[in-house]
């Protein structure tokens, strides 16, 4: 079951959050249904709370940048096996790199002693320090090792460049996620208020209300109501 990390575990707000299934379904652009069936099978299970039926399924922190990773393989056509494979092997070898959506935050990502560095130069390369050398992705798998390993490099250059609002990173220029403010939640930039909040003072009353009132620019606003509403 890809949930549990074997080496270091996650700081305790990673392992926080409460993100609904259908917030996480609009974030990384994966069917309630689809995420139900992986929570099901293993592939990736809702942690915080595992929900039912008629009962909402809560996601984690470290769960949701799981989904995305999976979410970005898949797209790539790499095959199921092979990518519960692939993220295990993500967490024994990188334990840190949940927090690769937040380096546009924090300027880089925490924890400088993990045994995986991910290398910028003229594209994206990952390598892990071992005893007597360097490896890679590569070598720990077989005759598909060269699609895995790609697909990785790819969806963990996805999650760094999208950000932690992944599929609607659009609305990064107004909402932000971090897992240390309001559990993750997405929220006005530069305050704290939720989105979903914003919306429905929206609702029951206007836009130019909620800006007067709570100080914020009005197209912060209208952008908060804009991403509660996308689907």
């Amino acid at each position: 079951m890809v949930v549990v990390l074997p080496r270091n575990a996650p700081p305790r707000p990673y392992l926080m959050g409460s993100l609904r299934s259908k917030l996480v379904s609009k974030l990384t652009g994966l069917s309630v249904r689809t995420l139900q069936s992986w929570h099901s099978t293993g592939l990736q299970k809702a942690t915080r709370e595992p929900g039912g039926r008629g009962t909402p399924r809560y996601y984690s922190w470290v769960d949701y940048q799981r989904l995305c990773v999976v979410s970005s393989l898949r797209e790539q056509q790499v095959p199921t096996q092979r990518v519960r494979q692939a993220v295990i092997i993500l967490d024994d070898l990188f334990p840190g790199w949940w927090e690769l959506s937040l380096a546009a935050y924090r300027g880089r990502v925490a924890g400088t002693r993990s045994d995986i560095h991910v290398v910028v130069r003229n594209g994206f390369e990952t390598v892990v320090d071992v005893p007597g050398g360097q490896m890679t992705f590569r070598s720990r798998l077989d005759s598909e090792a060269e699609q895995v390993e790609e697909g990785m490099v790819n969806s963990l250059c996805d999650l760094q460049e999208q950000g932690p609002l992944f599929r609607k990173a659009s609305f990064g220029d107004s909402v932000t996620m971090d897992p240390e403010i309001n559990v993750a939640q997405p929220t006005v930039m530069n305050t704290s208020l939720e989105t979903y909040f914003v919306s429905e003072l929206v609702r029951e009353f206007d836009v130019d209300y909620v800006a007067e009132n709570y100080r914020l620019d009005r197209r912060l606003v209208e952008r908060a109501v804009e991403f509660e509403g996308a689907s």
